[in-house]
Order: structure tokens, then sequence, then C-alpha cells
């Protein structure tokens, strides 16, 4: 399936991304991260899920069109998640003509004042190594963008060849967590040694994911 048939199938569109921002339960996660960025208290952010397909990619993307779009932060989004996931960025914002803005093409354009990476692209090694690279990452951009954002593989996805998510929470300033009833009982999961090693800022309950 294309990414524009994905797009139609669930009736997504860009104004849709900016419309759900303005929802009770995520403007105030969204109102104090825009406060938490203004004051440079977080320059890194993990969107994190229990399980896959709970709709944390579509947060993260909400996320960075809310702060672009509404805001005019600069945004850096990267895809860290499962390489043979069926959803991702590009299936959210069309790329037919996307800047390539890095000889690597690493780094390309999805919307105004909002860049992408993928990083599924990048060999994926050893837990040392896959700090080091992210630490490598939000070094070398923290300067040119207002918040890097990841989207991480599902926190049960650990080791399906993709970045471990417990790294990226472990090396960003904070993480926003999306649940859903795939999450099973979240009062126990956070009672589990890495989620309380976790800086999480946020929860938000996706009541639409089956």
């Amino acid at each position: 399936m294309s990414a524009q048939s994905k797009r139609e199938s669930i009736g997504m569109t860009f104004m849709d991304l900016r419309n759900f921002v303005s929802y009770a339960e995520f403007k105030r996660i969204f109102d104090n991260l825009d406060r938490l960025v203004k004051n440079k208290k977080i320059r890194s952010l993990s969107l994190l899920s229990f399980q896959p397909e709970e709709g944390r990619s579509f947060i993260g993307a909400a996320v960075a069109v809310g702060l672009t779009q509404m805001l005019g932060y600069r945004v850096l989004l990267i895809d860290a998640g499962n390489p043979t996931s069926n959803w991702d960025i590009n299936d959210i914002f069309t790329q037919e003509h996307s800047e390539i803005l890095e000889q690597d093409g690493m780094v390309y354009n999805l919307a105004s004042n909002l860049d992408g990476m993928k990083l599924s692209r990048l060999a994926t090694v050893a837990h040392k190594a896959q700090e080091y690279r992210i630490q490598d990452i939000i070094a070398e951009y923290q300067n040119r963008y207002d918040l890097i954002l990841f989207d991480s593989a599902a926190l049960r996805t650990t080791n399906r060849g993709n970045f471990d998510p417990w790294v990226i929470a472990a090396r960003t300033d904070g993480s926003i967590l999306v649940t859903s009833s795939k999450s099973g009982d979240v009062a126990y999961q956070f009672q589990t040694e890495p989620m309380l090693k976790s800086k999480v800022i946020g929860v938000i309950e996706n009541m639409g994911a089956a």
C-alpha cells in the first residue's frame, strides 16, 4: 500500500495533525513541552510505547507539526522505529519533492521548519555503539534545531533490527509514553527497573488503538 493510500485509509491529513494538538489531553502535554523547549530544559525527546501500533508515530508527527507550524520551532524528527514496521514518517509526510539537506542524504525536509532522518538507514550495532551514535546525533544537531524528536521502536520490540528504545530514552532529555488497551497494566509497567530510570514527562492514552 502506498503512503497516499495509507493516509486516505485512515482519513488523515496535515490539518488533522494540527487539530489533534488542540485535544484536551494532548494539549496539556503539548503546552508543557512548549514551556520546556522554550526554556531550553529539553533539547531532545523520545516517543515510547509498550507495544507496536499504539499510535506513537502519529503522536510524534502531531508534536512535530504543532511545534513547527503553530509555534515556529525548528524540529528534527528521527524515525528510529523497527525497519520492518508497516508505518513510519514516510507514510505521514509526502516526500516526492523533499529537499535533501546533506550530501549523505541522512537529513531531508518534511515540511516548513521540520526535517527528518531515518535511523534505520544506519547499521544497527551493539548497545554501547548505539549509545555513542545517539549521543553523536544529539551533539551534532542540537544547535541546529530547537528539538530533536526520536520516534523510537516499541519497547516490546527490542533487538528486532532497530535501535534499542531504552538506549534512546536513556540518552534523551525526556520521553512521552503513548499507551492504549494494548499496553496492559501500565501501573505495573512503571514499576519495572528500566521504566523507573526513564525521564517520562507525560503519558498520552490513545483510545483509538485497537
